[in-house]
């Protein structure tokens, strides 16, 4: 017996795609029905196959996650006429009861959201801009390499007692090199070669600032950059070269969120708390401001007074990121107004 064959003209069909490295898992929900939920080999052009066909004169909305697979997949979706968005992977929470991960599941929740147009995509670079940013990302990573390895050695020197309890300022080579004749033997040796990969890590990271320097070819973009408070030749192309000139921000809420900077909240009842930043946006990026934050208080009066008020009421850390948002916000006004930085009178 053949039944009539189902038509989806006219129709919105919403696809969750869970990617990995050899396969996608694929739910499809339409008018609040699961219509399938598949998983196939992580193939682009077999995907787009399998959508185009099964769902043949439908309106197509597909999501995944960003991670390791890249924008290549969205491009692809997005030329054939797949209205494709990519969420950060924290986008979707997991509640106490659903905590086993499952393809399928995963997949399911993601259609489920993107139909009730809960989910709102990142900003996706064009390859070029991509490519333009590798550096950038790639000396993040050895910064992150940097800051962990010193946390190790302190971490070793604390343990067998030759670091002060009440020392909680950074960790230098200095301070190493003074106490290193006083350790152990074998302490001696752990500590000589940690050091030895802290001193290659300072030279990666040595050859990639020039390298990211060498390659600037937008000097207004860096220009502008470079009048607020704080902020160096590195500082400006890394923010050019991450930010551009911000136009693609629709607003300061959609740059704060690609930034990593938004307050995370928690609803209970009719209670909405904001807690610590979400984190969800750029981590290179956010690194970066609040970094250039805390030079700031430190060059601009009125943006020292504003953390040491802020400070006194919510503690340093937030403080600090309220610098950085502000500056990002006002680093945005500049381009759209086409000005460059000027301490305000007053910050709200």
């Amino acid at each position: 017996m053949h039944g009539k064959s189902i038509t989806y003209e006219n129709k919105r069909v919403f696809i969750g795609i869970d990617v990995h490295k050899k396969t996608y898992s694929v739910s499809s929900i339409s008018d609040g029905a699961l219509l399938a939920s598949v998983t196939m080999r992580a193939d682009k052009e077999n995907l787009v196959s399998y959508l185009i066909s099964k769902y043949k004169g439908a309106d197509i909305y597909s999501v995944y996650e960003a991670g390791f697979a890249g924008f290549g997949l969205h491009r692809r979706l997005i030329k054939e006429g797949i209205n494709n968005i990519v969420i950060h992977p924290a986008a979707i929470g997991v509640s106490s009861n659903d905590r086993v991960k499952t393809d399928k599941r995963d997949s399911k929740k993601l259609a489920m959201h993107l139909s009730g147009g809960l989910l709102s995509g990142i900003f996706v670079p064009s390859q070029n801009q991509e490519l333009s940013r590798l550096l950038c990302r790639s000396r993040y990573q050895y910064l992150r390499s940097r800051t962990r390895l010193r946390n190790q050695i302190r971490m070793r020197l604390h343990q067998f007692n030759f670091i002060p309890p009440e020392m909680d300022q950074k960790l230098t080579k200095g301070f190493i090199q003074s106490t290193i004749g006083l350790l152990p033997k074998d302490l001696r040796f752990d500590i000589e070669q940690k050091m030895e990969t802290w001193e290659f890590l300072d030279n990666r990271l040595g050859t990639y600032n020039k390298k990211i320097l060498s390659s600037g070819n937008s000097s207004d973009l860096d220009a502008r950059y470079l009048t607020l408070p704080g902020c160096g030749t590195l500082t400006a192309r890394i923010l050019a070269t991450e930010l551009g000139d911000m136009y693609h921000f629709s607003n300061e809420k959609a740059l704060y969120r690609f930034t990593g900077l938004t307050p995370s909240e928690h609803s209970s009842g009719t209670k909405l708390r904001r807690g610590k930043i979400s984190k969800q946006g750029n981590p290179v990026i956010r690194h970066t401001l609040i970094q250039l934050a805390w030079r700031a208080v430190g060059k601009d009066s009125f943006l020292a007074a504003k953390y040491k008020t802020l400070s006194l009421r919510i503690g340093r850390n937030k403080a600090i990121v309220a610098i950085a948002r502000k500056l990002i916000g006002i680093a945005r006004s500049m381009f759209i107004n086409n000005t460059t930085y000027k301490a305000p009178v007053k910050m709200s």
